[in-house]
């Protein structure tokens, strides 16, 4: 029970309510008191009327945390306490199947009524399974878990499945299994993979029924015996779909026909064995296109197929000759072919098409292109224009293509897709490091707007199929629900950038804004008004990290080692001095050299210390005095891969790379490692005497670092999502979270950190820097400003 009779409750007002600690006197929620109560580890949330609080009659449970999930952003819009408790009836109507206070609504009132035991077979059937699995998350502190299970709740993922975990349950093990392309037909997912371990059976062809993705299961499976190639993991394979049948084509080995009008029991044959055969199109039921790509022997061309009997496809004619098609696509007569640019093809008579025009850019190989009302869209990574992205080209006459427009800032488009007016693109960007997942709406003259941006798992492969858009790498397959794609934000104000956006640091009325090779400045003189770039630097490799002291931006620039740029005139950015010294390594015993990267760096009294990662790991310690000539002053191994570094005193605090440790250096001196701390600590930021940090499963956690030596956890709060960056000011933390927000947390009490509002942002949110009156994130897209909360004025 909560005692809230010392308060002082308005009926006409609303109140933000977290309760964390205690027992759970029947963690299974079966109605059954426990033998031993169990600690409660997180906490729990609800925005309550109160009326509610003045009658007794409300409960803080999982669905008030999950409303409350939904409307954070209201603690920092100025919205009224009805505007408020409207969207959480909103909510309410969502998660809950039924009125349960009786009063012939579905409410927030029903919210704060929901007890676990009494009204479990009330929550809406698609929420359900995932409610229960997310509090025992929360409760448990499980991290890893929440983070999955938050993707599908805050980003609309129907679930993550590994495909060796998917096939092996029904199919026997698998060594080493790739999957190099699937497709979308019906209620089915077609996979087709190379198992490198077992090569006696390596190519592999899985049918999986999708008709209920949470409920994914192998239903069919083709395996081929012996390959003719060597190295199957260094080989093509490409699916296409025409009727009962399945064509696949594998470099080297030729085209499998498969027979799936039985998805359960495939039959297959090979044609054309030994055909370096690639990319494929479908122009009806009775022609499609494949490429044939053999550079040292026959050549390279494109074959229109005869299909009419599609189980003895028939090579005619070819065209194209000398051509290298990454993708082709047959739309009304015409078959547009990617490769080095977009060619048109006249092809109203199927099994002869006629070059018509060619419009020629670099193109990116392994990428798909799509199709809408007279454009086609190709991802594209232009180095001689700076452009990675996607270009617009218009083809609504075939014999004069003209590339329109290009869209910049979006990272390095691996495929797309396109279902009526809205195209799907899946992205990587920070040097794949992180990916993403966007819609676009197609407006007039084939424009593009971004419509939504979220962080996915690793994905290359994207395909719209039955309402969901399904994304997969070699290992993994998860899907979206298309019609949730659309959650477009409007912030305070933004500035795009032609360059994936990771840093952001603010000096005066400058933002310094690191992309994946460029140093910009804008001017942020007038937070709400004009934003304007004052100068940018181009570097080599990426910018994994950088600090700015004293007039200089210090960078640390992956292979190129060191960077120091003099930022005294922001409108001429220079670089002042470099150094690469401990880029190079070589093993003595094998005599292998190569390079390694530099991916984190701090300053601190003349000093730069950075962290060098690879097959040997160094913390590099630079003196920089003279910034024109930074000099290695100590070189020692590391055991550990450090992501991020702070200073305090004689000890350098470094978070793991991977969210797992806090490691404590001694760095009077030669450093030296002293402690490595089960703290999850992915990224942190030093305010004071307090250390805060967030992990690769979100959340905050406060450290007491007065004996820096010696940090001591003061509290934690756990969130969904993924935490990317720390930025605090006075008693605000705020967390850059991947899955779309920066969050808000109350650090006023140190040992229990609350996490109490969100700006919605779209993209993946790289890094946060916290002023007194407005906060600055990068979301790979640009620069984004709001102003400051000051909850302590709202929530009163």
């Amino acid at each position: 029970m909560l005692d809230l009779t010392g308060c002082q409750i308005s009926d006409s007002s609303v109140y933000f309510l977290v309760v964390q600690g205690g027992m759970d006197i029947d963690a299974d929620d079966d109605g059954v008191i426990d033998v031993t109560p169990t600690p409660k580890e997180g906490a729990l949330r609800a925005i309550v009327s109160g009326q509610s609080i003045l009658d007794g009659d409300f409960r803080i449970n999982i669905v008030t945390e999950i409303a409350f999930q939904s409307v954070a952003d209201a603690l920092l819009s100025g919205e009224a306490g009805l505007e408020i408790v409207g969207r959480l009836d909103a909510v309410a109507k969502r998660l809950l199947s039924t009125d349960l206070n009786g009063d012939g609504l579905v409410d927030n009132d029903d919210l704060v009524e929901f007890s676990p035991v009494e009204h479990a077979g009330f929550i809406a059937g698609n929420y359900e399974e995932l409610l229960a699995d997310i509090l025992a998350a929360i409760l448990t502190g499980n991290r890893q878990e929440l983070t999955q299970l938050s993707r599908q709740l805050l980003l609309a993922s129907l679930g993550e499945y590994r495909f060796v975990e998917l096939v092996s349950q029904q199919d026997g093990d698998y060594q080493n299994l790739f999957i190099y392309d699937f497709i979308v037909a019906d209620d089915f997912v077609y996979a087709a993979g190379y198992d490198v371990g077992t090569p006696e059976h390596d190519v592999h062809v899985f049918i999986f029924d999708a008709t209920d993705f949470s409920a994914l299961s192998l239903v069919g499976k083709f395996s081929h015996e012996n390959p003719n190639h060597p190295s199957p993991q260094n080989t093509e394979l490409k699916l296409l779909e025409v009727g009962d049948y399945l064509y696949v084509a594998s470099r080297g080995d030729g085209l499998f026909v498969i027979d799936v009008s039985d998805p359960t029991a495939p039959s297959a044959e090979l044609k054309f064995p030994g055909g370096p055969l690639t990319i494929m199109a479908r122009a009806d039921q009775s022609t499609m296109y494949i490429a044939w790509d053999d550079p040292l022997g026959t050549g390279r061309r494109i074959h229109p197929v005869d299909i009419g009997d599609p189980s003895e496809p028939q090579l005619l004619a070819p065209f194209g000759e000398g051509m290298v098609p990454f993708d082709m696509l047959y739309v009304d007569g015409m078959l547009y072919v990617y490769g080095a640019g977009i060619a048109a093809f006249d092809a109203s008579d199927r099994r002869s098409p006629v070059l018509r025009s060619q419009v020629v850019f670099p193109g990116s190989s392994s990428t798909t292109i799509a199709y809408s009302s007279g454009f086609v869209y190709a991802p594209i990574t232009d180095v001689d224009a700076g452009l990675q992205g996607m270009t617009i080209v218009d083809v609504r006459d075939p014999s004069n293509l003209q590339r329109v427009r290009d869209l910049a800032g979006i990272g390095l488009i691996t495929e797309i897709d396109v279902h009526e007016q809205t195209l799907f693109a899946t992205a990587s960007t920070s040097f794949g490091s992180s990916f993403t997942l966007m819609s676009f709406e197609i407006g007039a003259n084939g424009s593009l707007e971004l419509a939504d941006s979220r962080s996915t798992p690793v994905a290359f492969h994207l395909r719209y199929g039955n309402g969901r858009v399904y994304l997969a790498n070699a290992l993994e397959l998860t899907a979206y629900d298309a019609t949730a794609l659309n959650k477009k934000t409007q912030p305070f104000n933004f500035i795009a950038v032609d360059k994936s956006a990771n840093f952001v640091e603010v000096v005066g009325t400058v933002a310094f804004v690191a992309n994946e090779t460029e140093l910009l400045t804008i001017d942020v003189s007038d937070p709400a008004g004009q934003l304007t770039v004052l100068d940018g630097l181009e570097v080599i490799d990426r910018i994994y990290d950088m600090q700015i002291a004293n007039g200089y931006v210090y960078l640390a620039n992956g292979t190129e080692g060191i960077k120091i740029v003099d930022i005294g005139n922001p409108s001429d950015l220079q670089v002042a001095g470099s150094n690469d010294d401990l880029i190079p390594w070589h093993d003595p015993d094998s005599g292998q050299t190569g390079s390694r990267i530099m991916s984190a760096i701090a300053v601190k009294d003349g000093l730069a210390y950075a962290f060098i990662d690879g097959p040997t790991r160094t913390l590099g310690v630079f003196a920089i005095d003279d910034p024109t000539a930074p000099a290695v002053v100590h070189s020692p191994d590391m055991l550990h891969s450090i992501g991020a570094i702070a200073i305090r005193n004689d000890t350098l605090l470094g978070a793991d790379m991977f969210g797992g440790a806090l490691y404590v250096v001694g760095i009077q001196g030669e450093p030296e490692l002293l402690d490595a701390l089960p703290i999850p600590a992915r990224v942190l930021a030093l305010d004071g005497t307090e250390l805060y940090t967030s992990s690769s499963n979100a959340g905050l956690s406060i450290l007491d670092v007065s004996n820096e030596r010696n940090p001591v956890s003061l509290g934690s709060a756990v969130s969904l999502g993924i935490g990317n960056a720390v930025a605090v000011s006075g008693t605000l933390a705020y967390v850059a979270n991947d899955f779309g927000a920066v969050e808000v947390y109350d650090v006023l009490d140190k040992t229990a950190p609350q996490f109490v509002a969100q700006y919605p942002i779209s993209g993946v949110v790289k890094d946060v820097f916290a002023a007194d009156d407005y906060v600055y994130a990068v979301n790979g897209l640009g620069l984004v400003i709001e102003p400051a909360a000051h909850l302590h004025e709202a929530l009163q």
